[in-house]
């Protein structure tokens, strides 16, 4: 807040904030601004997740796993779950209508172990899942749309198989993980900007979006604790 206020164009590590009504505040200091504000999600970045943007998706599961880390439920929401989140919106399509989800508490007071969520979009449906109690820390994406399958490991490889023959995808032994995680394209969006100047609306709204969507979903949860 201190650097937009001061005319400075800022980049944040996911979360913006660890509340919805705080990433809003931000989206409409930088807007009255005009100042570019910017929040790492890599994910919406990844090469091996290309095919996904070419056309509307029918179904998308999204589950990354995590070894002996429960949490608390806000910051299992923000700092953690969130990049599966956006990655849903981003790459299948934010919620029409309530998002669903199914929670497990860990034995710790207070702490989650797991969570579930799913929602229709216009065009299928989505679904992400987060484990914390899992036996190893891991990703996974599948994705499919008409004559289209794709399924996608740690980010960063996988194969897509289209009309029933099936490529490998993603970038091969020599190619710096940095670009596989989709760090440099995401730093390349970040650069643009900067030398744009200016604030960019639609990006902002999609942010707001997912930390919305974070804290409906804890909304959510609250009561049921």
């Amino acid at each position: 807040e201190a650097a937009l206020q001061a005319g400075i164009p800022v980049f944040v590590d996911k979360p913006l904030c660890d509340s919805a009504a705080e990433v809003e505040r931000l989206a409409e200091l930088a807007m009255q601004r005009d100042l570019p504000l910017f929040v790492g999600f890599n994910r919406r970045y990844l090469p091996a997740l290309a095919e996904l943007r070419r056309q509307p998706l029918t179904e998308l599961i999204w589950q990354k796993h995590r070894h002996a880390l429960p949490g608390g439920a806000r910051s299992f929401f923000f700092d953690d779950f969130i990049h599966v989140l956006d990655g849903l919106c981003h790459y299948g399509g934010r919620p029409e209508g309530e998002a669903r989800l199914l929670a497990r508490a860990a034995a710790q007071p207070g702490a989650l172990a797991g969570v579930s969520v799913s929602w229709r979009t216009r065009h299928g449906w989505c679904q992400g899942s987060m484990n914390r109690s899992a036996g190893v820390t891991e990703e996974r994406i599948d994705g499919y749309a008409e004559n289209l399958s794709l399924h996608v490991e740690q980010c960063s490889r996988g194969w897509l198989t289209r009309g029933k023959a099936v490529q490998a995808i993603g970038g091969g032994e020599w190619t710096p993980m940095l670009e596989q995680r989709g760090f440099v394209a995401m730093l390349e969006h970040w650069l643009a900007l900067l030398n744009a100047g200016r604030c960019d609306s639609a990006l902002l709204d999609s942010y707001v979006a997912s930390h919305a969507l974070a804290e409906s979903l804890l909304g959510q949860l609250q009561p049921k604790r």
